[in-house]
């Protein structure tokens, strides 16, 4: 092969498996961000194999266990109603109220540990969820006998204590492009194993509870 036909078909070949790697989502090379810990690079092994290697850190939940129901007072307070005595009436528009989780500093800033987590223990990789108060629902005052004359509805959130279990690892996955004499590619494959196993840990988390309940006036 003469060196005009090696520089040719190195650089097919690159461009080649640039094409692939974006196709299976990794970057040639890849540096650490905030997003990610994952680190990439790639290197040629032989004249006709390609490898794309990325390391990172990786979590899995193993177990979640309820460590104290009602763990807090009723928090966050959002006032929806307020209704006379012996009235009935509705929201005049919806209402959305956020929830929260609680984690440790550690795991807020680290964002693919903080998501499984969430997952884990509220059902949304994201740490939220929302709860709605709709127009239909119906909300009663104190009776015309109370001595009362009117009922505030609030909605709130009770945190639940848990114990989440988790196991920790670093990974590295390995995409391998394979090319003919010609450059061209003929097929590729990807793996992943754990390179470092650091075992299990245990973070405490606040999972909130949404909850309503009223509170009868005099005014």
């Amino acid at each position: 092969m003469n060196a005009q036909n090696f520089v040719n078909r190195f650089t097919l070949l690159t461009f080649s498996a640039a094409l692939v790697l974006a196709g299976t989502g990794a970057a040639t090379p890849k540096s650490a961000s905030a997003a990610s810990d994952e680190v990439c690079y790639s290197q040629w092994e032989g004249e006709s194999t390609y490898v794309t290697r990325c390391s990172g850190t990786n979590y899995d939940v193993v177990g979640k266990t309820l460590v104290q129901a009602d763990y807090t007072p009723v928090m966050n307070q959002n006032f929806l109603i307020s209704v006379a005595k012996g009235q009935t009436q509705t929201l005049s528009s919806s209402k959305t109220v956020e929830h929260k989780i609680e984690t440790s500093l550690n795991v807020s800033l680290n964002t693919k540990l903080f998501g499984k987590i969430s997952l884990a223990t509220l059902g949304t990789s994201t740490g939220t969820t929302t709860t709605l108060y709709n127009t239909t629902t119906v909300y009663t005052g104190p009776e015309l006998s109370s001595p009362y004359n009117s009922r505030k509805y609030y909605a709130g959130e009770i945190f639940d204590l848990y114990n989440v279990t988790i196991h920790e690892y670093n990974y590295t996955t390995e995409y391998i492009d394979f090319y003919d004499s010609n450059g061209a590619l003929l097929h590729s494959g990807m793996q992943t194993y754990t390179s470092t196993d650091h075992g299990t840990y245990n973070e405490q988390v606040k999972v909130p509870r949404p909850v309503e309940y009223t509170v009868d006036a005099y005014y």
